[in-house]
C-alpha cells in the first residue's frame, strides 16, 4: 500500500509494553526486559489497558508495598490508570504536563454541609498560585560526559487532582515534586521544569533526590523499544492476521528477556574495527550492552542444545490445484482517530 506524503493515514497497530526496570550500577547499560505486551484495540483506552497489565503482574508476582514503583510518562497521569492502582496500595510516579491544574488539601471546616474535597487552585504554569513548598532540596551531580549540574527540587504534600464519579481522585492525595536543572553558573539546562506526582505509601518516605533518580530510569524503556525494533525486528514482520502479529511481539519480548538472562554468560565479540576503541583496549568497560550480548548469543544457544530432532529433507509440494481460487481477503473499515 502506497502512502502519499500529504496523507494522514498510517499503517500499523498500537501496543502497550510493560517493562521491568532492575536496579543497576550508574555505568551499566540500559536494561528494560518486557514482561507484558498487549495490543491496544481500536476502541480501547491505552492507559486503562496499562493499568490492567500492572494489576495482572502484581497478582502473579505479589510484592510488599515498598518494593515496587510504577513509572509512567504524562499520558499515564490519568485517573483511569492511577486510581485503581492507588486503591491497591501501589506506588506510582508519573510525570505531569506543565499546564496541568491540581488542588491543595482542603481546609478543615466544622460548619454544616458537605465537606470540601479540594482546596485552592494550583496551576503549574502560574507561579502566583503556588503555596510555600513543604520541602526543598539541592544537590549536585555529574553526567556521563563529565558535565556538572545542580538540581533544585521542591515538594508539596497532600495535593489532589480532579476525578470523576467512577474515579474519585479526592481520596488519592499525592506528593507534587518540581525539579529544575541548572549549571554551576545558574543557567537553566532545560527551559521547562520537571513536574512529578508520587502516589502510594512511599510518597513521604522517598527523598527528592531518590524520586528524581527513579524517574530518570524510566528512559531505559526507550532504549529497550529501540533495541527490539532495530535488532530483534519487532516491526519487520507484516501480516494481515492480528493473532500472528501478537504472537510475533510475544516472541520478540521473550527473545529480549533471554538476552537479559544471558548477560552474565556472554563474552565480548568485537568487529575488526572495534578492537582498537579505548574502552576495549584499556579494559575499562565491564558491562556488555544488549547488542553485544546478542552477538555471542549463538554460542550460548549451541552449548545449551535443543530437544528437537535433526531436520530431514522433504519432498517438493505439489502446490495448488490448477484453477483453484482463494477466497478474497476480508476488508476492514478505515479507523479514523483525532489528534
Amino acid at each position: 500500500m502506497c502512502i502519499l506524503p500529504k496523507s494522514r493515514a498510517t499503517i500499523g497497530h498500537r501496543y502497550s509494553l510493560l517493562a521491568y526496570l532492575p536496579e543497576k550500577d550508574p555505568q551499566a547499560p540500559a536494561w528494560s526486559p518486557f514482561v507484558s505486551v498487549r495490543r491496544v484495540g481500536t476502541g480501547q483506552d491505552p492507559e486503562a489497558l496499562g493499568c490492567q497489565q500492572v494489576r495482572k503482574l502484581l497478582e502473579v508476582h505479589p510484592a510488599p508495598a515498598g518494593d515496587i514503583l510504577t513509572l509512567g510518562d504524562s499520558r499515564y497521569s490519568k485517573p483511569c490508570f492511577v486510581y485503581p492502582l492507588v486503591r491497591e496500595k501501589t506506588n506510582i510516579l508519573v510525570r505531569l504536563r506543565c499546564n496541568r491544574v491540581v488542588y491543595t488539601a482542603p481546609a478543615s471546616s466544622q460548619g454544616r454541609g458537605h465537606p470540601r474535597w479540594y482546596g485552592k487552585r494550583f496551576a503549574l504554569h502560574e507561579p502566583a498560585t503556588w503555596p510555600e513548598p513543604d520541602k526543598e532540596a539541592v544537590w549536585s551531580g555529574t553526567t556521563k560526559n563529565g558535565k556538572e549540574l545542580v538540581f533544585h527540587a521542591q515538594a508539596w504534600y497532600d495535593i489532589r487532582m480532579r476525578g470523576s464519579r467512577s474515579y474519585p481522585m479526592h481520596g488519592c492525595p499525592f506528593t507534587l515534586v518540581r525539579i529544575e536543572v541548572r549549571t554551576p553558573k545558574g543557567e537553566l539546562v532545560y527551559s521547562r521544569p520537571l513536574w512529578l506526582a508520587l502516589f502510594g505509601p512511599l510518597r513521604r518516605r522517598l527523598s527528592l533526590e531518590e524520586v528524581y533518580k527513579a524517574y530518570l530510569q524510566r528512559f531505559d524503556q526507550e532504549h529497550g523499544q529501540r533495541l527490539v525494533k532495530q535488532k530483534l525486528l519487532a516491526t519487520a514482520y507484516h501480516t494481515p492476521d492480528v493473532e500472528h502479529e501478537q504472537r510475533w511481539w510475544n516472541m520478540v519480548a521473550l527473545a529480549y528477556f533471554q538476552l537479559w538472562l544471558a548477560r552474565g554468560l556472554a563474552g565480548v565479540v568485537l568487529r575488526p574495527w572495534e578492537k582498537y576503541l579505548p574502552q576495549w583496549r584499556n579494559g575499562k568497560s565491564l558491562h556488555l550492552s544488549p547488542g553485544l550480548i546478542q552477538r555471542d548469543f549463538g554460542r550460548i544457544i549451541w552449548q545449551i542444545g535443543t530437544p528437537a530432532h535433526r531436520l530431514k529433507p522433504r519432498g517438493k509440494p505439489l502446490g495448488r490445484v490448477r484453477g483453484a481460487r482463494l477466497p478474497p481477503r476480508k476488508r476492514h473499515p478505515v479507523v479514523r482517530k483525532g489528534r
